[in-house]
């Protein structure tokens, strides 16, 4: 079986699953991994474009906010196709920047950067936190002003 039709089958498997566990398990048995964190498993096709697909409820959440049309963001990776119950969605695939290239585009390491977000959206919540190094510089960024707007917006908290 070619891995275009592989991954049509893929497609059309997912969501018989009845546990997570399974199709994680199917993934990873059948698959190349591109890249795969807490959430979710993603993996590459042969037509330049990433299947991310969830590996818990959490998966599926983060599935359903980054497929929502009205996120509009030169920032976010529009969803090209998903399933019904947004156990997979289907993007372009973009290379990966590591760090050293998201300081050199943005001026401030990514480290700051995460810890500033973290910090901006769940201070709506958490009094907790405390300010991190760099705020200031951070947060007067376009990146950063439009991902918080969307985080609010859309109610995507870290």
């Amino acid at each position: 079986m070619t891995n275009k039709l592989k991954f049509i089958h893929l497609k059309s498997k997912l969501d018989s699953f009845k546990r997570f566990s399974e199709l994680t398990n199917f993934v990873e048995d059948n698959f190349n991994i591109v890249n795969s964190g807490s959430a979710r498993i993603i993996i590459l096709t042969d037509y330049n474009t990433v299947i991310k697909i969830a590996k818990n409820a959490k998966g599926i959440e983060q599935n359903f906010t980054e497929s929502n049309k009205d996120i509009e963001s030169k920032y976010i990776n529009p969803t090209l196709k998903n399933s019904d119950k947004y156990i997979w969605i289907e993007s372009e695939y973009l290379e990966n920047i590591d760090t050293e290239q998201f300081e050199q585009y943005t001026g401030f390491s990514f480290y700051n950067f995460s810890k500033a977000i973290d910090y901006a959206l769940n201070s709506v919540s958490d009094s907790n936190h405390n300010k991190p190094k760099n705020f200031e510089k951070v947060s007067q960024s376009e990146i950063f002003k439009e991902l918080i707007k969307i985080g609010k917006q859309f109610n995507i908290m870290p």
